[in-house]
């Protein structure tokens, strides 16, 4: 009867001491899941001058439905592998609010819209 205490207080160091030994190597959250993910993405890394292009559907020959600086607050609607990477199905903010995807490797985790 002891033996599962004792191995309760294990597992529970066990836990921690890897969750203490991976806290330091935390990488920036990237849209790089499929699932879940933050409520809200900002565009970020797009080249100086350029612009992101939300798109009708995934992939980069889709149509354009908008373009989309550094800094615009998008909402998360889920993210899918399509023509060799990842997008994500993305909603804008504000008064005129579009639907659209857009490629991931653009989009970082943020807070709602201000």
């Amino acid at each position: 009867m002891q033996r599962f205490p004792r191995m309760g207080g294990a597992l529970l160091f066990l836990a921690l001491s890897i969750g203490v030994a991976n806290a330091g190597h935390r990488s920036p959250d990237f849209a790089d899941g499929l699932s879940g993910g933050p409520d809200y993405w900002a565009v970020a890394g797009v080249g100086a001058g350029d612009t992101l292009s939300l798109r009708k559907s995934a992939g980069p020959r889709a149509g354009k439905i908008a373009e989309l600086p550094n800094g615009t607050v998008l909402r998360n609607l889920g993210c899918r592998l399509a023509s060799g990477g990842r997008w994500c199905r993305v909603e804008t903010t504000g008064a005129s609010v579009r639907r659209g995807w857009v490629n991931g490797r653009y989009l970082r985790e943020t807070g709602g819209p201000r």
